[in-house]
């Protein structure tokens, strides 16, 4: 059975979505979210690959925080959408039979402002993209899926694919899930 379009809006909101804005005047806006971020500055970026949603086309798209919404980057047939999943994680063939995965990349740029000179700018956005998996964990073990991640992944081909800028973001992980065995038992 396809993922329901309700639990994939309920995952990308409670891991990755504003679930508060705070205006600090002169334009600026701090979000809140539901995962910790060193400097507050919220530098991951996450790219659903839909495999299995109800009501949504495969393919690659960009989650919009500001809008809670999905922006389609690249429509794909199921069988790219897998073979994209397969060869990016490195021939773990679960990956490639899940419902959703999603690609989690740093924006460097957004923390190396605040930061220019401090050697550990960039293991804090790593940091948060651990922060953020967790909390995906948690979000899609309690909708009754079996989550599971990996940093195991081919950089070059993410990177190509979404087109990101060089030095400015990069690859650092994947999340994805599937129903869990439990809910397939249920199912039958």
């Amino acid at each position: 059975l396809p993922m329901p379009q309700e639990d994939l809006s309920r995952l990308l909101h409670f891991t990755f979505g504003a679930q508060a804005e705070i205006p600090l005047g002169k334009g600026f806006t701090v979000l809140r979210k539901t995962s910790p971020s060193g400097g507050a500055l919220h530098p991951v970026e996450a790219y659903p690959l839909i495999m299995n949603v109800q009501g949504l086309e495969c393919g690659i798209y960009h989650y919009s925080v500001e809008n809670h919404s999905l922006d389609l980057i690249e429509a794909m047939s199921l069988t790219d959408a897998r073979d994209f999943a397969l060869r990016v994680t490195t021939g773990q063939d679960y990956f490639a039979s899940a419902d959703l995965l999603v690609i989690l990349t740093g924006r460097y740029n957004r923390n190396f402002w605040k930061y220019r000179n401090h050697a550990k700018a960039r293991r804090v956005v790593e940091l948060d993209a651990g922060h953020l998996s967790q909390t995906f964990y948690l979000i899609a073990t309690k909708l009754g899926y079996g989550p599971f991640m990996t940093a195991a992944i081919a950089d070059h081909l993410i990177e190509e694919k979404l087109d990101l800028p060089y030095l400015e973001e990069g690859a650092i992980a994947v999340v994805g899930c599937g129903t869990s065995i439990e809910n397939q038992e249920r199912l039958i």
